[in-house]
């Protein structure tokens, strides 16, 4: 019975908890790489890789036009864009967890156009699009 009752009380707790889990990004701007291909030259809009430690390490490449920012050093690089730079930013985990969470700071921090790349890192790079050595 208790056995029973602990997998119930979990399966509900997991139900409970399920639906903020798939909607994490959702108060955060996405942008698709087929909306961002067309952009990667436009002046007005600063790409920046944000892939942490052993993703940037591991890749010779960036896409085209992107400058790195540590993710882990936010305070030394948000502040250098000005607030109404359109800002996209790219990550190389799942969910878009790195850039989505700092577009939520940014944002916070008063930037008025941030998006996190969908996909990231990954979806661009098979995809084939522009990139460049770092």
């Amino acid at each position: 019975m208790k056995v029973i009752f602990s997998t119930l009380f979990l399966a509900l707790l997991l139900a409970v908890s399920a639906p903020p889990l798939l909607y994490a990004n959702s108060d955060v701007q996405l942008i698709t790489k087929e909306q961002l291909k067309p952009l990667v030259d436009n002046p007005d809009l600063v790409i920046v890789d944000v892939r942490r430690g052993k993703d940037w390490k591991s890749s010779e490449f960036k896409i085209k036009g992107a400058v790195y920012a540590d993710p882990g050093d936010y305070e030394n690089w948000a502040g250098v864009y000005p607030k109404d730079k359109k800002l996209a930013l790219y990550c190389a985990c799942p969910n878009e967890a790195t850039s989505a969470g700092l577009a939520r700071r940014l944002i916070a921090d008063g930037y008025k156009d941030v998006s996190a790349l969908k996909g990231g890192w990954r979806e661009w790079f098979r995809a084939k699009y522009p990139v460049e050595d770092k």
